[in-house]
This record gives C-alpha cells, structure tokens and sequence, in this order.
C-alpha cells in the first residue's frame, strides 16, 4: 500500500504510536522518525526524502506542534511536493496559517475508532477496516503522571 509519512511533536508520542500501529494494521507503510530514524542518519537529508516517498503527509496538530519548528518544516516541505496533507486534530490548537485551508479530522473526541476510520476513507481505503482499539488508556491518565508512575508507585511500596 501507500506510503504515509507522520509528522508530530515528540510531547505526543504515546498517540502517534498507537495511530502507526492500526495505520499498519490496515497495511500502510508508515514513515516517523521513532521507528525509521536510525544512528547517524542525518536527519535534514534522511526527513524531506522520507516526505518526498510518501504519498500522504499526516500532520498531528496539537499545542505541542504547533510550536514546533520541525513540524513546520516537514509540512511546508510537503507542500512545496504538493502532497496530500491531512491534518489530525489531536487536541484543539489554532491550525497553522499554511494549512488553514484543509480539512482536518477531529480527534479531539472520545470516538479514537470512529475518528480513525474516518482518516482511513481520507486515504482512500477501500477495504475492511481494522479492528482497533479505543484510545481512552491513553487519554485516562495524565502524562505527567504516566511518565513517573513506577517511580511514584515504587514511592508508595516504601513509604
């Protein structure tokens, strides 16, 4: 299938693992830097070639990427390629000026498998959809929190 290429803020990771994942489930070959960046690749040379192979840039909005210089970057290089861009909606955020004018999907709801079908018919996806599952583990608890659980939960054990 088409290659899809991802861009995001790294704050966001936890998401982006999990749309990655089902996105390969339905047989996309997907491109962010997590699992395709390897030691001593140079990423200003290794980004825009990635970008330039896919068919599909995804672009994660959220606070964390909009602020994002990277982001910004590997955006504006996919539509210098003209490439299909679909931006996500992960969490409300004003949308950059350079993509005001395309649709988004919104993520920002509850609804992690209606929401990721919806991507799917954005795509062009003809088949059976996979089945995935909902988002709330992630979106159950804070960041902050799940980023010091084992030592706040070895803290506990101790005390």
């Amino acid at each position: 299938m088409e290659k899809i290429f991802i861009s995001y803020s790294r704050k966001d990771i936890d998401f982006v693992r999990k749309l990655a994942g089902d996105l390969e489930k339905a047989g996309y070959d997907v491109w962010w830097d997590l699992t395709d960046l390897r030691g001593g690749d140079d990423w200003p040379r290794v980004i825009p070639q990635a970008i330039e192979s896919s068919k599909y840039v995804i672009v994660v909005i959220s606070p964390n990427s909009t602020v994002s210089d990277w982001v910004e970057k590997e955006y504006t290089q996919a539509l210098g390629l003209h490439k299909k861009i679909i931006p996500i909606m992960l969490s409300t955020a004003t949308l950059p000026f350079a993509l005001n004018t395309i649709n988004f999907i919104d993520f920002t709801s509850d609804d992690y498998v209606g929401n990721f079908n919806h991507l799917l018919t954005a795509l062009g996806y003809t088949g059976e959809p996979p089945a995935v599952t909902p988002l709330t583990a992630l979106k159950t608890v804070p960041t902050m929190l799940r980023q010091y659980a084992i030592p706040i939960g070895i803290g506990a054990i101790l005390v």
